[in-house]
């Protein structure tokens, strides 16, 4: 079965190509599934077979949980069959059964995390990159920055990390992963961006309706209580703070040196939450340059955290590129969000020299706006008391 090009930030995320497809609805019988599914390592694995579910034609409902190794599916069984659900998550190189009806599998030992999605503190893992070297991950890149402009159409189907590897060569680690869709995000929007924003904004997904990404992906496969969350976390955007302090965390910059957000004390500081797979937020990066560049002098810092986009190394090899004269983080554990409060990406935070988050915004924000908050934030207009207070004196 073909999957459309409509979660276009996943698509890169899992190492698919999603070619057209026009998929019609059907009023059929509906029935629920739950499939056993084994090989995941974190939750963005969680979130990235859900993703996929989502899009499969006749799927109503997908919820897929990482502990339990479980996909809970909804859907009309006269448009899709249990084999072509299970064959979907075979050829994003996990393994998939059906369970009997009613089945609840047990959550999964901790211990049996592995080490390629974090090293449970927040900075990159040893193995993070896995075993590709440079050349390989370029041969990669390479192969499907063709596909997505046309340069090659040779293939037929939606393409999956196996399909990838038999084409180039090249075997590629489920680890290495964030790298690599975060790299060729990154040339799309520095080399082909008309084609990035026409994949993206007709993509249909929930992703253009929020104007962001999910830490984990693309939206499109979201529903019940993650929905909810991204829901009520979009409602967040604009909203003004008394008494929060910013959370503290740990994470390493494109250097690989230890940083902490407790070290922004003392200076006010734009703190953003950013991921390599959202076009949203390789959109925003200009615009963190433009606020760098109007207020640095002024002892403003603006950083950037990247999360679930791969190594400092393999970071700075695409936001190199784009020239940043901005702090750029990285935190390889979806975790932030929930220490932060978002899972939604591009998310803006206004932290006062005292450690005090004034203002959040959440999503892609034009230019214009993002200059005139931070005008707003580094010279806060004066209260009519004071002014008051002022004229008395």
């Amino acid at each position: 079965m073909q999957i459309s090009k409509s979660a276009f930030s996943l698509m890169i995320g899992l190492l698919l190509v999603f070619l057209p497809a026009a998929f019609a609805g059907a009023d059929s019988s509906t029935e629920t599934a739950v499939l056993q599914v084994d090989g995941m390592t974190c939750g963005s694995c969680a979130a990235g077979i859900q993703a996929v579910l989502g899009n499969l034609d006749g799927v109503e409902t997908a919820d897929v949980s990482f502990d339990k190794g479980q996909a809970i599916v909804r859907f009309d069984s006269e448009s899709l069959s249990l084999e072509e659900m299970t064959q979907s998550i075979k050829d994003l190189g996990y393994e998939a059964s059906v369970l009997p009806a009613g089945a609840v599998a047990q959550a999964g030992d901790p211990e049996a995390l592995d080490s390629s999605c974090n090293d449970g503190r927040g900075a990159p893992a040893d193995t993070a990159e896995g075993t590709m070297s440079r050349e390989d991950k370029d041969k990669v890149v390479d192969y499907v920055i063709r596909q997505l402009t046309g340069e090659d159409d040779s293939l037929d189907g939606p393409i999956s990390r196996a399909a990838l590897e038999e084409a180039t060569g090249v075997t590629i680690p489920l680890a290495a992963v964030d790298s690599l869709q975060a790299e060729v995000i990154g040339i799309m929007q520095e080399k082909h961006p008309d084609i990035l924003a026409k994949l993206s904004s007709g993509s249909g997904s929930r992703c253009s309706d929020y104007g962001a990404c999910s830490l984990h992906g693309d939206l499109a496969g979201a529903s019940g209580d993650t929905l909810e969350m991204y829901e009520r976390e979009k409602a967040e955007d604009g909203r003004l703070y008394d008494d929060y302090p910013l959370p503290e965390f740990e994470a390493v910059d494109l250097a690989g040196n230890p940083v902490s957000s407790a070290d922004l004390r003392g200076h006010p500081t734009v703190l953003t939450l950013m991921a390599g797979h959202c076009s949203h937020c390789h959109d925003s990066m200009p615009i963190l340059a433009d606020v760098i560049k109007t207020w640095g002098a002024e002892g403003l810092r603006v950083v950037n955290v990247l999360v679930n986009s791969g190594t400092p190394e393999s970071v700075d090899a695409w936001m190199s590129k784009l020239d940043p004269k901005f702090e750029v983080w990285v935190y390889n554990d979806a975790e932030l969000g929930d220490l932060l409060g978002t899972h939604l990406v591009p998310a803006y935070l206004f932290v006062d020299a005292q450690g005090q988050v004034l203002e959040k915004l959440v999503g892609y924000q034009e230019s214009d706006f993002v200059l005139a908050k931070v005008e707003s934030f580094m010279n806060p207009p004066v209260s009519l008391d004071l002014k008051a207070a002022a004229g008395a004196r």
